[in-house]
């Protein structure tokens, strides 16, 4: 095998093992006087045709500041489909028996989130959390530009009757189904849109009746917010 073709197939193999929004080649050639030896450029057929009538090239993955420079140089470009999850989520929903209530959603790993949240509205002040899980079986675009993601949680909430150190205190677990999109402008901003939907139990303690548990529903009919 030649040794231009030698080269074309290691370029692919390389190529092929790095991020698209990460590759950079580097072509040097033998300058003039005072010149910069280095050619840089993304990854095109012109590059490749390059590399190939070169003597010396370097393939590597970008540092943030090399990466930084060739954005702003116009040479790099993000591919919105390999953007990834988001980092966390913002939102205000609408609902019951939270009426209103606001929430932040972190991302932990690819498929799980925790979440803290304070709503108001039939019962006293909730402050409620949740731990959920979004399966990439179903999450459509998840690492893209549009993500619609159906999740499914568990949310355990507490709540106090007449204040902190008053009255009874309330428990209240559900196990909920969401629906969230995201559009995202950026890697780590966009718009997001959902719903949710939950049945579990709740009772309350420090009253002078037996224990109890009850059962109990929530809804958030409309979540919007941000993600970045």
């Amino acid at each position: 095998m030649r040794s231009k073709e030698l080269k074309l197939l290691a370029l692919t193999l390389l190529v092929s093992a790095l991020p698209a929004r990460a590759a950079l080649i580097e072509v040097a050639e033998e300058p003039p006087v005072d010149s910069d030896p280095a050619i840089r450029a993304v990854f095109t057929p012109e590059v490749a045709q390059a590399l190939l009538s070169s003597s010396t090239s370097e393939i590597h993955e970008l540092t943030p500041v090399e990466e930084s420079e060739a954005r702003a140089a116009g040479h790099l470009h993000d591919d919105p489909s390999t953007w990834g999850r988001p980092w966390f989520i913002v939102k205000a929903g609408l609902g019951l028996p939270n009426l209103i209530g606001a929430y932040i959603e972190i991302f932990v790993r690819r498929e799980w989130t925790v979440g803290i949240g304070t709503g108001t509205g039939l019962l006293p002040p909730v402050i409620e959390g949740t731990i959920r899980w979004r399966p990439d079986a179903t999450c459509w675009g998840c690492d893209g530009k549009n993500f619609l993601s159906l999740g499914f949680g568990i949310d355990p909430a507490v709540y106090w009757t007449q204040g902190l150190f008053h009255g009874n205190t309330g428990v209240m677990v559900t196990a909920s189904v969401d629906l969230l999109y995201i559009h995202r402008f950026t890697e780590h901003f966009g718009l997001t849109l959902g719903t949710q939907l939950g049945v579990g139990g709740v009772t309350e303690f420090g009253g002078t009746q037996s224990f109890k548990v009850e059962p109990t529903f929530k809804i958030n009919l409309i979540q919007v917010g941000f993600a970045f």
